[in-house]
C-alpha cells in the first residue's frame, strides 16, 4: 500500500478583489490533488468578495472576514488555523499553473526538504513572462522566487510565521530567514503559479528592496559587493518607478515585453 499524500493547506488572503478571489478559488478547487485544506482570511471586503467566498463556501474549510493590519498579518491569521503537514499562500488574483500542479509537486516523496518551490508565470495580461528563480548563491539580492510558487513545511514556519516589522519585505524576510537558517529547500523545475502583476510591487520598488538591504544586514554582515549592488540597484528602481509614473502604461508593457521576449509563454 502506497503512503498516504500530505495534507496540503492552501491559505488565500484578499480585501475587495470579488473577481481576483473569483479566479483564484477556482483554480484552487481545481486541483486534482487530495487531501487540500483551503482557509480564506479577507481584510473586511466591502465590495463583491464575500458573495464569492460564499458561493464556495462548502469546499472552503475556514474562512473569516475582518479587518487587519495588511496582507502579512492576514496570512499569519491563517497560518494560525492550518492543521495540514504543508501550506502555501495563493492570494486573490493569483492561480497555480494548472490543475495538476500539486499533484505534480509531490508525484515523489520530497524527503527531508523543508521548503519546495519552482518557476513563475508573471501575467500582464496582454502577454505572460516565464521566471526561474535565482540559485541559492544569489538570494541575498531579494526575493529569489515569487511566494505564491514555494510551499513550506507548516512546522517550519508556523510559530513565527511572517514578520509584521516589514510591510513589503516579509516574505522576503522569511525565505532569507530560513536559508540562514540553513534548512533544506528543494527546487523543482517548471512553473507553480501564475501571479497577477496588478499589485503594489511596480509602485513601492525602493521601499521594497530598501527592506530587503535591511533584512540582509538584520541576518549577516553585508559585503562591500552586496553593499554596491543595493545601492545601484536604489538608483535603477528609482528610475523605474519615474517611468511608470511618466510613460503611458502601454508603453510600458511594450519595454517589458522586449527586454524579456526570450521567455514569453503561452498558458492555456
Amino acid at each position: 500500500m502506497s503512503p498516504a499524500k500530505p495534507k496540503i493547506s492552501i491559505i488565500t488572503v484578499a480585501l475587495n478583489d470579488s473577481d481576483g478571489m473569483d479566479k483564484t478559488l477556482a483554480s484552487i478547487l481545481s486541483q486534482d490533488y487530495d487531501p487540500i485544506e483551503l482557509i480564506i482570511i479577507d481584510g473586511g471586503s466591502t465590495d463583491g468578495t464575500l458573495g464569492v467566498i460564499k458561493k464556495y463556501e462548502n469546499r472552503i474549510s475556514w474562512w473569516i472576514s475582518e479587518p487587519d493590519y495588511g496582507p502579512y498579518d492576514a496570512m499569519n491569521k491563517g497560518l494560525n488555523r492550518t492543521t495540514g503537514e504543508w501550506v502555501c499562500f495563493m492570494n486573490a488574483g493569483d492561480t497555480f499553473y494548472n490543475s495538476h500542479t500539486i499533484s505534480e509537486l509531490f508525484l515523489s516523496d520530497p524527503g527531508d526538504a523543508e521548503v519546495i518551490y519552482g518557476d513563475t508565470v508573471f501575467d500582464y495580461s496582454v502577454f505572460k513572462i516565464h521566471r526561474k528563480p535565482r540559485s541559492h548563491r544569489d538570494f541575498w539580492k531579494g526575493m529569489a522566487f515569487c511566494h505564491q510558487s514555494v510551499i513550506f513545511r507548516t512546522s517550519l514556519i508556523k510559530e513565527k510565521g511572517y514578520d509584521l516589522t516589514y510591510k513589503l519585505g516579509a516574505d522576503f524576510e522569511l525565505i532569507y530567514r530560513l536559508f540562514a537558517e540553513d534548512k533544506r529547500f528543494l527546487y523543482c523545475s517548471g512553473p507553480v503559479a501564475i501571479h497577477n502583476t496588478h499589485g503594489l510591487s511596480n509602485r513601492y520598488m525602493v521601499k521594497s528592496s530598501r527592506e530587503h538591504f535591511l533584512i540582509l544586514m538584520r541576518h549577516k554582515r553585508v559585503t562591500l559587493k552586496e553593499w554596491i549592488y543595493y545601492h545601484q540597484l536604489f538608483g535603477y528602481l528609482i528610475l523605474i518607478e519615474l517611468a511608470y509614473k511618466l510613460l503611458p502604461d502601454n508603453l510600458i508593457l511594450k519595454i517589458i515585453k522586449l527586454i524579456n521576449r526570450r521567455h514569453l509563454v503561452t498558458v492555456d
